[in-house]
């Protein structure tokens, strides 16, 4: 009984030693997939950007052979918006796969139990 008991306690100190650590490395790799993700994916912004303007030129072309001046106009528009809205789309899922790889890969080589 006394032997169960001094186990369970050493288990439990060992645990609570630990979180820290482990605490400790879960933050690092956020940062360190935040800056990896930064580093190779374009922010949000900027792919919504070139979506928009991709979008735009396209909707003009289409619109004008449609419908003249006022098609190029209101397919511009239209183009502009639904291509601004992909490429954000586009950036997110890039940036969020980028940081989700590096996360995995950090924890991986510093999990204190490894």
């Amino acid at each position: 009984m006394k032997r169960t008991l001094m186990l369970a306690a050493g288990a439990a100190i060992l645990t609570l030693a630990a979180a820290p650590a482990e605490a400790g490395t879960y933050a690092y790799c956020q940062t360190y997939a935040r800056n990896a993700a930064n580093a190779w994916a374009p922010p949000p912004p900027a792919t919504a950007f070139a979506g928009g303007a991709a979008g735009a030129i396209g909707g003009a072309v289409i619109g004008g052979l449609v419908d003249g001046h006022k098609g190029a106009q209101a397919g511009a528009l239209i183009g502009g918006g639904i291509g601004a809205v992909a490429g954000a789309s586009k950036g997110e899922r890039k940036y969020r796969k980028v940081y989700d790889q590096a996360f995995h890969d950090c924890m991986a080589r510093n999990h204190p139990y490894r």
